[in-house]
Parts: C-alpha cells; structure tokens; sequence
C-alpha cells in the first residue's frame, strides 16, 4: 500500500515513463521502488532543492544515458546541476569605528615601560658581567682596575685577586705607589697587634688584615712566585730612618718542599740579608725539623741556624733590645739587638 503519495499527473507520467525503462534496462525492482520513495522527498543537490519532476527529468535522463551505453552510442557525460556560481558583489561598507586613543596610548605607555624594565635589567646583568670578567682577570696588582678597590689609604688599597690556579679571588693589599706600583703586600709590621708566633698551618693559610698587620700565606705566595717574581722589603727604624732591599728573583717553592725559599739578585740600601736564607724550608714553632729557631727567636722564617732576617719575629717598643727574637734585618742595623718599627715585604712579576 502507497501511503502520502502527491504526485500531479505530470510526474506520474514521469515515473511511469522512468520505470519501464529502468526494468527495461536493468530489470531491478528495488530501484522502481527506490525512485518511488525518492519522487516524495524534497531534495538537495549541488546546493538547490530537487523536487519530484526535476527528479523524474533527471532520471529519465539517466534511463536514455544507459540504453545509449548499452548501444554504445552514450554522450559524453549527463545533464546535471552545476556548482554554485561566483560570489556576488560586496556589500556596502559599514560605519567606522570608534577608537579609544586614551586606551591605545596606555597600551603604549605600558608596554614601553615593561620593556624599558627589562632593558635596565638586562643592563645591570651585562655590568655585573663585566665587572666579573674584569676582576677574574686581575691576577695581580698590575692588572686590578680602580674600580674595584675595597679600601684606599695613601699608598694603594685592598682588592680582591684570582692567582693562577685559584678559583675563589683572595684579598690582598696593592701598594701602587712605591717604584712604579703593582706590588702584593705579603707581609707587613706596624704596631705589634698581630701576634706572628704561630704554628705551621697559620702561616700556610694566612692571617690578619692586608692592610694593617698580615700575612698573606704560604699557599698563595707559592702561587704567585712559581712563575718568578721579584721581591722588595721597605724598613725603617724608631727615628725615622728607611731603606730597602729588591731582589730579582723570589721564588716560593709547594708544600712538598715544606716552601723552600730561592732569592737572588740583590739591589738596595738596606744590605744583602735576605740571600742567606735562600734554599731553606720555611720553619715554624711547630714545625722545625729538629731546629729551634722558630721557638728561640719567636716567629716563621726560613731559618737557617738561624736568622740574618727575623721580620716575622717578636714585635718591640723601641729599637735596642738584648737579644735577636725582635723584627730584624741585620745588615743594616749592623747586627743583632735592634727591633724595626716598620717592615713590609711585597712582590710582583718579574
């Protein structure tokens, strides 16, 4: 039973044209039946609506195309729907826009200042940089700059240093005045305030302050002279009197060697002292290898049974005094029994 069914006379006579054509070409029943259904159904195709008599046009159609096929006589292609057409002409233009110029200009003003942020930050990171190549490469006081000075007083001032072979900067007093400058304060006596009888291991490591009473360290003299360095000790005595010593070689040996001491090549007015020590370990109260130098004359020094200088020695209040445990420099105080007020003992590459 059809049920729906709306069909005007023109499509039946459509559909019956259609369907004993289809039978006739192809005999299949299913497809009459299919035809049927579909000439109740709106369609759409190729973006249009096909209805029952367009549908029928097009299958009637399609029935001629397959007897022309089976002739061998068929067209080309079938009659069919298009695509759609060109798109048509543009509509008319709308209003403008307002634009909030109060805004845009903070969106301006905002996004200028993030980056002028980030500019003055990427700045004081590059300066930090420089300034950390900068002191990484002083590895003297010939290549500290000014800049990075800690403390100052007449002669020069406190920097930090990275020595050949140290990674972490070690502090020390640059005396850039005396003889065309550059020189590492390595030890210095002034008033008596550091006590210099120590034991080995002090002596290795350093005490006191770079610029007050202080010495620098076995370890980092071993460092800074294994290369060559010349050396030059400033003394004077209790009534204003100076004099110096200068060597052109100073050498400060590892601590397998127990720090052995080379110099030579003596220039100044201070007298050749210091010479007779070259070749010796360095000695300390605790460690005198059967000697009792160290404990005798109250100081570290490279003695050699036992001194001819003492400038590590027990510091004095006046200049006379009976014995040779004071600061001393023999050669030019005409022996023992005389403690320096001043001693300075300072290096820098040769």
């Amino acid at each position: 039973m059809v049920v729906g069914l709306y069909f005007t006379t023109t499509n039946l006579t459509f559909l019956q044209r259609s369907t004993r054509r289809i039978m006739h070409s192809s005999g299949n029943i299913c497809l009459i039946v299919s035809c049927a259904v579909l000439l109740t159904i709106p369609l759409k195709a190729s973006g249009h609506e096909m209805y029952p008599n367009v549908l029928a046009e097009q299958l009637d159609q399609y029935c001629d195309w397959r007897q022309e096929r089976r002739n061998g006589t068929k067209t080309d292609h079938l009659e069919r729907y298009g695509k759609a057409g060109p798109m048509g002409p543009p509509g008319p233009v709308g209003p403008e826009g307002i634009v909030n110029y109060d805004r845009v200009a903070r969106m301006i003003e905002t996004g200028t200042s993030d980056q002028n942020e980030k500019l003055t930050v990427l700045e004081e990171k590059v300066q930090q940089l420089e300034k950390t190549l900068r002191r990484m490469s002083s590895t003297n006081c010939m290549s500290v700059s000014q800049l990075d000075v800690k403390r100052t007083n007449a002669t020069g001032g406190v920097y930090d240093i990275y020595p050949s072979g140290m990674q972490r900067a070690v502090e020390v007093y640059c005396d850039q005045e005396t003889d065309g400058g550059g020189w590492i304060v390595f030890q210095r006596r002034i008033n008596g305030s550091e006590d210099f009888q120590r034991n080995f291991h002090d002596y290795e490591a350093g005490f006191g302050r770079p610029d007050g009473e202080f010495w620098l360290g076995l370890r980092h003299l071993h460092l800074l002279t294994q290369n060559g360095a010349e050396l030059r000790v400033d003394i004077a005595d209790w009534d204003g009197n100076a004099a110096y010593a200068k060597y052109s070689k100073f050498v400060v040996g590892d601590a397998s060697s127990q720090y052995t001491l080379e110099v030579g090549g003596y220039s100044g007015t201070a007298g050749d002292s210091l010479t007779y020590h070259s070749g010796q370990k360095f000695y300390t109260k605790d460690r005198d290898n059967g000697m009792t130098c160290s404990g005798s004359y109250k100081g570290g020094m490279w003695y050699k049974g036992c001194h001819h200088v003492n400038l590590n020695g027990h510091y004095k209040s006046q200049g006379t005094y009976s014995g040779a445990d004071g600061v001393e420099w023999v050669h030019w105080t005409n022996g023992h029994g005389y403690s320096l007020k001043f001693a300075e003992m300072k290096i820098r590459p040769a």
